[in-house]
């Protein structure tokens, strides 16, 4: 009788293992066949692939405004709505390298009718991808997952099937096609021979030499104070541009018509292929504050208006050279009975 209560547990307990190792499996086959990554037609939309593989335009949709870029080049991009405008190739090739290969946390349904329980029949972002045989993929992205930080996302490659995908996707795509612009480069302006800050009252010139720098205004001369020198060299090397705001010279709009500073940078390089060295001036034209304390900014001579850090600009801007010298040095004086 014992003998067989044992076996009857044992066999009890087998089959319980037979039963944990099928769900296992079971488990394991629905991982395998759902995917940890949504491959979004990697060979279409490959920059630099084959005729007939690689992506030729990519339109989208934000915001109530459309914007597309078409493909001129490897990393060559045009604007469709305004060609002239110069976008950034590296910048263009980021959204193409975006939809190579889009993570999703995990399908949420197959099979949908009705997309508008997921905003998905008026999509925050549409992307359509034109390949180079013509044909078109959509990808939709609708609302957001309350529970996460993921959009619900469809695309023409299995229409009514909705996943989940991470927000930084969408917000790959900007609302304004400035955001694409390529940037006018800097040089490295710390080590400048001089500095001149020109406004409608002051004129002034900050000249470097042997590691001293000396401010003139036409009136006086005076030492700049090592801490405050520090803070010139440091904040000439921090110039840099935020974000363009326009790239057609509309000067008067930003107050760059009659700038309320100008700064101009004599710099010399040393050539890295020639044993000589070469000067070069740097003209930044710097005109009203936008309200969130950026100044608008352009190089002279050049169409594109920039937003630069007000912060920036704090130890250069200066109207009055008296305040950059050194700090006479007190003295205490003994009395003699």
């Amino acid at each position: 009788m014992k003998k067989s209560v044992k076996l009857i547990i044992l066999a009890v307990l087998l089959l319980g293992a037979v039963a944990a190792l099928v769900a296992v499996n079971r488990l394991a086959k629905k991982d395998e066949e759902s995917p940890g990554e949504i491959t979004l037609a990697v060979t279409a939309v490959s920059a630099g692939g084959e005729q007939g593989e690689g992506i030729k335009k990519i339109r989208w949709e934000k915001d109530g405004v459309t914007h597309e870029i078409e493909r001129a080049g490897s990393v060559d991009f045009t604007y469709s709505a305004d060609p002239g405008l110069p976008l950034d190739g590296e910048l263009c090739t980021k959204l193409v390298d975006t939809l190579k290969t889009v993570t999703s946390t995990r399908i949420i349904a197959e099979n949908v009718s009705d997309l508008s329980q997921y905003d998905l029949d008026k999509p925050t972002l549409k992307v359509t991808v034109t390949l180079d045989d013509a044909s078109e993929i959509d990808y939709l992205f609708g609302c957001m997952d309350v529970n996460s930080t993921a959009y619900y996302f469809m695309s023409t490659q299995k229409p009514g099937t909705v996943y989940l995908v991470d927000k930084s996707v969408a917000e790959a795509f900007p609302s304004d096609p400035l955001d694409l612009v390529e940037f006018e480069e800097i040089n490295d302006l710390s080590a400048f021979d001089t500095i001149n800050i020109r406004t409608p009252e002051t004129d002034i010139t900050i000249t470097s030499k042997d590691g001293v720098l000396t401010a003139d205004d036409g009136k006086e001369k005076v030492t700049i104070d090592t801490r405050k020198a520090q803070d010139i060299r440091l904040s000439s090397n921090d110039i840099k541009f935020t974000r363009c705001v326009d790239y057609k010279g509309n000067y008067k709009e930003y107050g760059l018509d009659t700038p309320s500073c100008t700064l101009t940078y004599s710099c010399t390089y040393q050539s890295e292929d020639t044993e000589g060295a070469s000067e070069e001036d740097f003209v930044l034209n710097i005109g009203n504050l936008d309200g969130n304390n950026y100044y608008y900014v352009c190089i002279d001579g050049s169409k594109l208006i920039y937003t630069a850090d007000s912060a920036i600009f704090e130890s250069l801007l200066i109207s009055d050279i008296s305040t950059l010298g050194t700090a006479p040095v007190e003295t205490e004086t003994t009395l003699q009975n």
